[in-house]
């Protein structure tokens, strides 16, 4: 391949994997208030969640006070154990 066309592949990649997390993170801070979650929680911890893990630890990213883990860890019992893994990514690391 052309470097061009290589340079040009792999500069829309990393647009696009900025944008999804962009993306991402703005949907985790709207879900802090439980009433917007709750609701998608069964949806989120599943494997059919296709960022399911990486909306988790934007999640646990952004949930300083633990206060929806209760919840995610409820939900993931019939679910996806990869969601509260992505959540706990941060607390394993402080």
């Amino acid at each position: 391949m052309h470097p061009k066309v290589d340079w040009f592949s792999e500069s829309q990649k990393n647009r696009d994997e900025h944008a999804q997390k962009a993306e991402i993170e703005s949907l985790a801070r709207q879900s802090l208030d439980a009433k917007r979650l709750l609701p998608e929680l069964t949806q989120l911890v599943t494997d059919r969640a296709k960022n399911g893990h990486k909306f988790g630890r934007a999640l646990g990213l952004f949930d300083d006070t633990l206060a929806l883990l209760l919840y995610m860890l409820e939900a993931q019992r019939n679910g996806f154990e990869g969601f509260v893994r992505g959540d706990m990514d941060k607390k394993d690391n402080v």
